[in-house]
């Protein structure tokens, strides 16, 4: 034990002891430090730095007063605390209104909007064409594998690559296999081309597949640089939410569009495909329509940052946004209500 003055060396055991005494403010200018390295209680002798203070009073020592420092918690933060339900509204109440999220948001909720599918393209490829359960599985397990190759390709050759051009040829791109469909709709594979109907219809699947997994992974990682710190699993589940619910409503649409021509089964039992190949030329060209707002989204994560530390805000802009999730998730519900009732 010995008495801590200015010119003292403290022992190196006992320094983040020290460190941590000063932080707390409890060393000051009328106190002096006794540093025992064991110390006896009740228990027996405590291997825990002990800290003395002891009480200047016109430069004489006086009673001595024992504190125990107990070893410094780093791992708790006041940053690491899970905010409250309340806190985290609010937090997506702000994200929204940023001009960094709306921005992107509005084109990735019109994009997948667009993505109108042929809902009479599987019937087709069952009463038509004859194709077995089998064969449209493995198409289906395929298209997994391609889509997972999608998201390595990214990953490897195309992850500094701007979102914007990403998007313009992954779109002409599906736009140009979706319409080469209506080779498979006129058999024009096998005049032509001599290429049975199975082959054809896998590499449009599977390309199909392959881009979308291009496409999937600068989403996800748009998504992540959006969250608020301390809300990241609320506001990351509404943005995903907000995206994917979109594509729901173009399956919903793509329903609705449907009726505009007889693509019944029993239509395509009897091969009339006047109303199949109309169907499949207008949800191939609808996908086209959002790349005139692609300058919406960002071109790469250095765009993306320069808009968040603009801290622009609308209130409007965040209504619509809240509008659009909520309205788009009460239609999509009422939507498959009503199918199972009636």
């Amino acid at each position: 034990m010995g008495l801590l003055t200015s010119n003292s060396k403290i022992p190196e055991k006992s320094q983040g002891h020290f460190k941590k005494a000063h932080s707390r403010g409890i060393l000051a200018e009328e106190y002096s430090l006794l540093i025992h390295d064991q110390h006896v209680t009740s228990s027996g002798y405590h291997s825990l730095p002990h800290v003395d203070l002891l009480s200047r009073d016109n430069g004489s020592q006086s009673i001595e007063i024992s504190h125990d420092i107990p070893p410094p918690d780093y791992e708790k933060d006041e940053t690491d605390q899970v905010q409250s339900i309340s806190e985290q509204l609010f937090e997506i109440w702000q994200t929204v209104q940023l001009r960094s999220v709306w921005r992107p948001m509005t084109f990735v909720y019109l994009f997948n909007l667009f993505q109108v599918p042929n809902v009479a393209w599987q019937s087709y490829l069952q009463l038509s064409l004859e194709f077995p359960g089998w064969i449209l599985g493995s198409t289906v397990i395929l298209g997994s594998f391609m889509t997972f190759a999608g998201v390595l390709a990214y990953k490897n050759f195309f992850f500094k690559s701007s979102w914007r051009s990403i998007y313009v040829w992954t779109v002409m791109l599906t736009t140009f296999f979706s319409l080469m469909q209506l080779v498979l709709i006129f058999q024009l594979n096998k005049k032509y081309l001599h290429l049975n109907n199975y082959l054809f219809s896998l590499g449009d699947d599977v390309i199909s597949a392959y881009i979308s997994g291009i496409q999937f992974l600068p989403l996800c990682i748009m998504y992540m640089r959006l969250c608020p710190v301390g809300a990241e699993g609320a506001s990351y589940a509404m943005l995903t939410t907000f995206g994917n619910i979109a594509l729901v409503c173009a399956s919903n649409i793509g329903n609705h569009v449907a009726g505009i021509w007889d693509v019944s089964n029993n239509a395509l039992r009897n091969h009339n495909y006047h109303g199949l190949w109309r169907l499949n030329l207008l949800t191939s060209t609808l996908a086209i329509l959002p790349l005139s707002i692609v300058f919406l989204l960002p071109k790469d994560t250095e765009e993306q940052d320069k808009l968040a530390k603009s801290q622009e805000r609308s209130k409007v802009a965040g209504v619509i946004f809240l509008v659009v999730l909520i309205g788009s998730l009460l239609w999509n519900t009422c939507t498959a209500l009503y199918r199972v009732l009636y």
